[in-house]
């Protein structure tokens, strides 16, 4: 962990840095040629990790650090954050939520919407406890995600909720195996299921049932008369189908 820092100044003056900044030049600007992109990546990723929440890592880059002064050195840099996200983002969007509640209501849980695939979830859950740490939030709750990704992220910090679909549309494999995961593991399924979704939905043959299921739904049908644009009854269909 860095404990030495140092603040910038003029219209920066509020910005905490590490005392000892990481210079890429050498990377793409050396007699043995453009160093790889991993090799690079492990070195900076290594002085960010290490930095409090509240600094900043002063990379230093510059429009002519390639060869034949190119832009090697800031194309090297833009792929880096295409790997690995500025965490300010999750930041932001913690800070709007907040600043949206105008401090009626303070914020009990965070969720991402979806697993980036480009962050390691390791990374987001580890930006996430550090907001925490802040005092932005309590909870943090994982959406759509795989069973893998869900052990991953609880391995760091314990993940208090999941949200996904769960329905008689939706069943899939990956489904089952992250309810299994949260069982395993303490953590609560918020499950949701789109209410517009009715029997009309099998009519393009998307869904598969087990035999099971197919009978299970087929004594609820043998309970209700279907005609014009009446619903079928989804609520009672859906609990004995659960």
């Amino acid at each position: 962990m860095v404990h030495k820092t140092a603040m910038l100044g003029g219209t920066a003056s509020n910005v905490k840095v590490a005392k000892v900044a990481h210079g890429l030049m050498r990377m793409t600007w050396s007699g043995t040629g453009l160093l790889p992109d991993e090799q690079c990546f492990e070195a900076i990723k290594a002085g960010v990790d290490a930095l409090p929440p509240d600094v900043k890592m002063f990379l230093n880059s510059g429009e002519f650090y390639g060869p034949g002064e190119s832009t090697a050195n800031l194309e090297l840099v833009s792929r880096f954050f295409e790997k690995y996200p500025d965490p300010e983002d999750l930041r932001r969007s913690v800070d709007n939520i907040n600043a949206a509640l105008r401090g009626k209501k303070r914020m009990d849980l965070f969720q991402c919407a979806r697993v980036d695939k480009n962050v390691p979830i390791e990374n987001t859950i580890k930006t996430l406890v550090g907001l925490i740490e802040e005092g932005k939030f309590d909870h943090i709750s994982m959406s759509e995600c795989s069973a893998q990704s869900l052990r991953w992220a609880h391995a760091v910090h314990p993940i208090s909720v999941v949200e996904i679909e769960i329905s008689p549309w939706s069943y899939e494999e990956e489904t089952k195996k992250v309810i299994a995961t949260t069982k395993q593991l303490g953590i609560a399924v918020a499950g949701y299921s789109e209410k517009k979704r009715t029997l009309e939905n099998l009519a393009g043959g998307d869904v598969e049932f087990s035999e099971q299921e197919l009978a299970d739904i087929n004594a609820v049908i043998s309970k209700h008369e279907i005609t014009g644009d009446r619903y079928f009854g989804g609520p009672e269909m859906a609990q004995l189908w659960g």
